[in-house]
């Protein structure tokens, strides 16, 4: 006879397909049919190769594109947009991921929210693995290394910092007055 779907012990693995096939799986890629309306049961057939989704480093950055360093996110100038990552490698396996990452400043009080950020953001794509975000200490950080959307965002317009010199100016003209008088 055969066997029932919840004896394990006679069966190791199963699979119960829509079609209403029992299937043994016997080793990678390979099975077999015990039961089956039709004429295949005790064949070994091959397994339809189901291609595991692989992660891509340009999947990596558009998510990191999300990602925000605290001192720029109410201008929406991402980590990507400042320059801040070095490169985006994949692992053969398509699934893990390692960050390179480099920082303003070696004193950049938010390095470890970063880190962190990266790490729980780039969780959010499915398929992914292990995430391994490094710091890297031997690229120096430019404003060059800017988009040019970012320099955009992050520059004042001259007709904006003007006035505000203007006022810097006079205050500093009022205390220097107070204090010879």
């Amino acid at each position: 006879m055969y066997p029932s779907p919840f004896d394990f012990e006679q069966t190791s693995a199963l699979s119960l397909l829509q079609s209403g096939e029992l299937l043994r799986i016997l080793s990678t890629g390979v099975c077999q049919v015990v039961f089956s309306p039709s004429i295949y049961i005790g064949k070994e057939l091959p397994l339809p190769d189901i291609e595991e989704q692989r992660v891509t480093p340009e999947q990596v950055v558009e998510v990191l594109q999300t990602c925000y360093d605290p001192c720029c996110k109410e201008r929406a100038v991402s980590i990507v947009e400042l320059g801040l990552i070095h490169g985006v490698k994949v692992a053969e396996n398509g699934r893990d991921v390692r960050v390179e990452l480099l920082l303003t400043s070696g004193w950049c009080p938010f390095s470890a929210h970063l880190l962190q950020m990266i790490d729980e953001t780039l969780h959010g794509i499915e398929g992914i693995g292990e995430v391994d975000t490094e710091i890297v200490w031997n690229t120096v950080w430019t404003p060059e290394r800017m988009s040019a959307s970012a320099k955009a965002k992050l520059t004042l317009p001259m007709a904006q910092l003007l006035p505000l010199r203007q006022r810097r100016l006079e205050r500093e003209a009022q205390a220097s007055q107070q204090g010879i008088s």
